[in-house]
């Protein structure tokens, strides 16, 4: 396949990628800070523990998948940095941050949904 191919696809999916991101995190802001004062003293959040109190925590802690969705964001500007040495591993990193974001972002707002 021809190389300019790829770096003119990662290239069009590093502007995607930053879109997701904007979105991601500005929706997911607005969801939270929409919902802030409706959102009771404990949401469920550590959905690995037993069910029950372990998985309650403060509403505070639902910053930390935002954060993580600028996390990702970064990471995979880090990674486009890389674009023109290889442009398949990049896409990789790209797609699979973009898919992150996604579900983080989702989750957050369905967690925000379930609660309020």
């Amino acid at each position: 396949m021809d190389k300019d191919w790829w770096h003119k696809a990662a290239a069009k999916l590093v502007r995607i990628q930053w879109m997701i991101t904007a979105a991601a995190a500005v929706g997911s802001v607005g969801v939270v800070g929409g919902w802030w004062k409706e959102i009771p003293p404990e949401v469920p959040l550590w959905y690995s523990r037993p069910w029950g109190e372990e998985q309650l925590t403060s509403p505070k802690f639902l910053v930390w998948p935002i954060i993580m969705v600028v996390v990702v964001g970064l990471a995979a500007q880090m990674a486009a940095a890389k674009l023109k040495r290889e442009p398949t591993l990049t896409t990789m990193v790209l797609f699979g941050a973009a898919i992150a974001e996604i579900i983080l972002s989702l989750g957050i707002i369905r967690i925000v949904l379930l609660v309020t």
